[in-house]
């Protein structure tokens, strides 16, 4: 099995992020990013979040995270659209819909083709990326794919079934590197396979989002690393 860096899409985004209080109500201080997976030419590259007090636009980038857009504060039922409603129009039942507590403070959305539903094609998982919950130098892992991942970070172990996240802690405290091993367990198979072996940076004014999702072209999954920095915000 090739090594990571000769068969994973590695994406570093470098993002400042706002300074943002553990669970503050203020407007200013919520905001939602999106990525779209394998987005179809055919669906547009932004979106519309309506909810109860009007709508926000925000983009649907490939292969990165969105710019940030301001959330509204309290609990949220967002409907995700094409483009926003006309004012006074309700919500077309069956759109797309996604639930945000009111303690998540910053928000990831992730997009993926639903050819199923006639509104908006698209599924939407949301994800809190809060500070209280995501905290500089840890990793969140999430595997989207269909086989259970696990292995080395440094000398922490770890391991993550489909369809599951985990916020991983650091391997270490201070900037340098670290050895990655990571395999997977393919569904119906007893013995794992390997999907990583190289080395990673830590930086603890950085926080990684890891995505593991599956291939169109191999029985493994690809990882997809997003590293957003939090040196700005300080």
């Amino acid at each position: 099995m090739a090594y990571l860096r000769n068969t994973a899409v590695i994406l570093c985004i470098i993002a400042s992020l706002a300074p943002t209080a553990a669970f503050s109500q203020k407007a200013s201080d919520r905001s939602v990013r999106s990525i779209f997976f394998k987005r179809p030419v055919e669906i547009t590259a932004t979106a519309a979040l309506a909810h109860a007090g009007g709508s926000i636009s925000i983009s649907l980038p490939a292969m990165s995270l969105s710019d940030p857009a301001t959330l509204p504060p309290g609990d949220l039922v967002l409907a995700v659209l094409p483009k926003p409603p006309a004012p006074g129009s309700p919500i077309p039942p069956g759109a797309p819909s996604v639930r945000i507590p009111a303690a998540w403070s910053r928000v990831l959305l992730l997009f993926f083709p639903d050819p199923d539903n006639k509104i908006f094609p698209v599924r939407v998982l949301p994800y809190d990326g809060s500070i209280p919950s995501f905290k500089p130098g840890e990793m969140l892992c999430l595997n989207l794919s269909n086989a259970a991942v696990g292995g080395l970070l440094g000398e922490a172990k770890f391991r993550i079934n489909p369809g599951k996240s985990a916020v991983l802690k650091p391997s270490m405290h201070e900037v340098g590197d670290y050895p990655v091993v990571v395999d997977c367990l393919l569904k119906g198979e007893t013995s794992t396979r390997p999907l990583c072996r190289t080395v990673w940076r830590h930086d603890p004014e950085t926080r990684q989002i890891l995505f593991i999702v599956n291939a169109d072209d191999r029985r493994v999954p690809r990882i997809w690393s997003v590293v957003e920095s939090l040196k700005a915000s300080r």
